[in-house]
């Protein structure tokens, strides 16, 4: 539903335009008195820089631009500073983030595994991205809040490879929610899942770089996941820690997207 589309069904128009504000349906109805039918003329209208800007709606809209920019700067984020430019788009879009692996997650959770170098991989869900948009160009901080709006820190957890693999399993069924996860250093390969190029072991320890918020047992079907899980052998939280990008997973995203330039 990211594209826009009109039916025309038992006559009745269903309308709807393309997602987050590029375009708008304009409906004109006409009834005739006499015959006591109505038509409806629709058209499709691109929201770009050709339409002239109404000034008193474009005076609130800088307001409120104003205080957003205001309110990230006293959050640490520089808004305008561009921090990478994505060659390719990079896909956004929750209808695709859901179901399968795309690569603006999976530089999200390459990023974590960055920012936490002792692990083995990392684990993203996919619901923590709302953008739900295709990104391109450059890439401001601002853009990386927009991606990332919940933030968030990420630990790091010891867990047995029976519990990633619980893990992975669950992430793979979870088609079209949050839940459904992205990975950095984690594939499937004919319904075997591995992890630095070598078969998941059950019965080895791993490292794993994970949101806290997965970690709290709140995403869909992942009620088993939570610190007092037996299965988890150490954690570390770094949310208190000012030196420590896994403080935001924004910052250790933005960190990486540097780096990348």
């Amino acid at each position: 539903d990211h594209e826009n589309m009109i039916f025309h069904d038992y006559g009745v128009t269903l309308a709807k335009a393309d997602a987050n504000a590029k375009s708008a349906y304009i409906h004109r109805l006409h009834f005739d008195k006499k015959t006591k039918k109505l038509t409806v003329k629709s058209e499709l209208r691109k929201i770009d820089q050709t339409l002239t800007d109404d000034a008193a709606t474009k005076a609130v809209a800088e307001k409120w631009e104003q205080i957003a920019q205001a309110k990230l700067k006293e959050s640490g984020f520089d808004p305008l500073n561009v921090v990478f430019t994505a060659k390719e788009p990079l896909e956004g879009r929750e209808a695709t983030i859901r179901n399968e692996a795309a690569n603006l997650p999976m530089m999200v959770a390459q990023a974590m595994l960055a920012a936490s170098k002792e692990a083995d991989c990392a684990v993203l869900n996919s619901g923590s991205i709302r953008i739900d948009d295709v990104v391109r160009g450059n890439i401001t901080e601002f853009d990386v809040v927009r991606i990332l709006p919940f933030g968030g820190s990420i630990e790091l957890v010891t867990m047995k490879g029976s519990l990633l693999q619980k893990i992975a399993d669950v992430g793979a069924k979870n088609k079209g929610l949050g839940g459904f996860l992205q990975y950095a250093n984690v594939t499937q390969k004919n319904g075997v899942w591995w992890v630095n190029n070598a078969a998941l072991d059950p019965a080895k320890n791993y490292k794993v770089a994970i949101g806290d918020f997965l970690m709290s047992g709140g995403e869909a079907n992942m009620a088993f996941l939570k610190h007092d899980n037996p299965e988890v052998i150490k954690s570390e939280s770094f949310a208190a820690d000012k030196t420590d990008l896994r403080r935001d997973v924004r910052l250790a995203f933005i960190d990486y997207l540097k780096k990348l330039k």
